[in-house]
């Protein structure tokens, strides 16, 4: 364990004198010693697991740098610091030998008791923070793939015994008037034993309560623990302690407590310590935030079916008595039920002009509807460039003449053949040029036109209308979004949803719709489609079609006859 153990080294001579003068410097020095005289008890000795290993060159039944790479093959003795020190292979060679067999230290025999003490130290450090820097890689790891703040606390609770700690119980906040229920993890003798403790005696809450006093203090210190809790935990061999709060975001999130049944917890431990919890802290308020922004994102969802449920059924109720009253302005305009006058026939005509723009509002809020449900299909085929630009210019033409707004029509790369669905297609471009006639004043204009390369095909429509503020061009794509319904004072304005629906209706063809505008000189609405692919780059179903995969797994089917 990193934290608490006293060194234990491994002396390893065959000579008694030398074994005792060693062990003696070591002992006197603080450290823990077991000695072997032979390679067959340095084996033996190994599975005690020594924090390092003195080794003598000549043994027995075989030499130190047999041993230093038998050790080195053993998977928990990788890194097991070893120090040769010898009387006979004292040359350079011998000492480049050692190295190369794994040895961390070479020293010579007659041993300087401050050098060999030094030089222990010194690759125990290296050792500790080794070990440390390890520990704390893979607590790190464990940590980034928690995404439940109580399977992170269970993870720092985990990830501690036996590396840091020979216990530790992880406490979060409950709700108010529920006790906090612990997370705790113990070497295997130790755990029911910790679990009984903490079942008896639990957190009340109190301020000198070390966990409840964790959350306010500004040091930490390793302590025994006291109290009722504290006499059973030194019942059970818990002697001292380490109270770290869990806090991440200026936000307290509960208290971890490390065990130790050895020494206390010193600097070294509780840096560690100290940086594992903050490591902990960062993964639980990750995990929450993750939990909080998941169930959030499950709200909006919810609200966000409801809505376009709502949508879809009151525009499917709007449309019965719009179609009614259509019907029966009809009806009246061809004197079913007696001569209208011609004040009477003009009242019809405007009645009949609302009543279709209200059906077109209603069409768009269905679409909308049905783009956010998903629910919409595409029937992508090969489509002419050239054939369905001149389609809109010819339907849209009339609404261009009667607002005295030029409307050009430039073939370009008309004859370029473009993948979607005509129909989608068709109702975008006159979406598309609906909104340029609405923003250019009579006498501009408006054209219409197309450019293509190899992978894609660019629709084009261009008007010389007052352009879109710099501000709104990241937003005009937006639902129900207007730049200013100043700037349109036709009375039939459309409700924000026409550009939505039609750069939906490009991206559900593979495709994009985008804008460049400049106030005061007019703006350029590009619609991108793939450019179709030919037969021999699909693969052929058993029916003729081309079948084609989309990004996301949608599967349509292309005509190629």
């Amino acid at each position: 364990m990193l934290s608490t153990s006293v060194p234990l080294i491994l002396v390893v001579d065959d000579t008694a004198a030398n074994r005792f003068v060693v062990g003696n410097v070591l002992k006197k020095s603080g450290f823990r010693v077991i000695e072997a005289a032979s390679g067959r008890e340095a084996l033996s000795g190994f599975d005690q697991d020594p924090d390092l290993v003195v080794l003598d060159v000549r043994l027995p039944d075989a030499t130190g740098f047999e041993l230093a790479r038998r050790l080195r093959g053993l998977p928990d003795h990788k890194s097991t610091p070893i120090l040769f020190i010898s009387a006979s292979f004292t040359e350079p060679g011998a000492h480049a030998q050692g190295l190369e067999s794994g040895a961390d230290a070479y020293l010579n025999h007659p041993i300087d008791a401050t050098l060999l003490v030094a030089t222990v130290r010194s690759l125990l450090r290296t050792r500790r923070a080794e070990d440390v820097e390890r520990f704390l890689a893979d607590a790190s790891e464990v940590f980034a793939g928690s995404l439940d703040p109580n399977e992170a606390a269970r993870a720092l609770a985990t990830a501690s015994v036996p590396h840091v700690a020979d216990g530790c119980v992880v406490l979060q906040p409950a709700e108010p008037g529920v006790r906090p229920e612990p997370i705790i993890r113990a070497l295997p003798g130790l755990q029911a034993g910790l679990e009984r403790v903490f079942k008896d005696f639990p957190p009340d809450g109190h301020a000198h309560d070390p966990i409840t006093a964790s959350l306010r203090q500004t040091t930490v210190e390793s302590y025994v623990p006291k109290g009722k809790r504290g006499a059973a935990l030194t019942a059970i061999g818990i002697n001292h302690a380490v109270t770290l709060p869990l806090i991440a975001r200026a936000r307290p999130l509960g208290s971890a407590t490390f065990y130790s049944t050895g020494e206390p917890f010193d600097d070294a431990a509780i840096r560690v310590l100290t940086n594992v919890s903050h490591r902990a802290s960062l993964a639980i308020d990750n995990a929450r935030l993750f939990h909080e922004a998941d169930a959030a994102r499950h709200e909006a969802q919810v609200a966000n079916a409801a809505k376009v449920d709502f949508l879809a059924a009151m525009s499917h109720e709007l449309r019965t008595p719009l179609n009614a009253i259509a019907g029966f302005v009809d009806l009246m305009a061809l004197g079913i039920h007696g001569p209208i006058t011609p004040d009477q026939r003009g009242d019809l005509a405007r009645i009949s002009q609302n009543q279709r723009h209200l059906a077109t509002l209603i069409e768009d809020i269905l679409n909308y509807a049905r783009l956010e449900a998903g629910r919409l299909e595409y029937d992508m085929q090969k489509v002419l460039v050239g054939d369905a630009l001149a389609e809109v210019h010819t339907l849209a033409r009339p609404v261009f003449d009667a607002k005295g707004v030029r409307f050009e029509y430039a073939p370009g790369d008309g004859g370029a053949i473009a993948s979607a669905d005509p129909d989608r297609l068709r109702q975008v471009l006159l979406n598309v040029v609906g909104n340029a006639v609405k923003f250019t004043p009579t006498g501009g204009s408006v054209v219409l036109t197309s450019a293509a390369d190899s992978q894609s095909v660019r629709l084009l429509c261009k008007d010389t209308g007052r352009g879109i503020p710099t501000e709104k061009l990241a937003t005009i794509f937006e639902p129900f979004v207007q730049v200013d319904r100043h700037l349109n004072s036709s009375a039939n304005q459309g409700i924000g949803l026409g550009l939505s629906i039609s750069r939906d209706l490009m991206r559900g063809m593979d495709g994009d719709l985008m804008v460049e505008s400049e106030m005061g000189a007019g703006s350029t609405f590009t619609m991108v489609l793939r450019r179709a692919r030919t037969a021999r780059d699909n693969a052929r179903d058993t029916t003729g079609a081309a079948v084609e995969r989309r990004p996301g797994g949608t599967t349509v089917s292309q005509n190629i006859g």
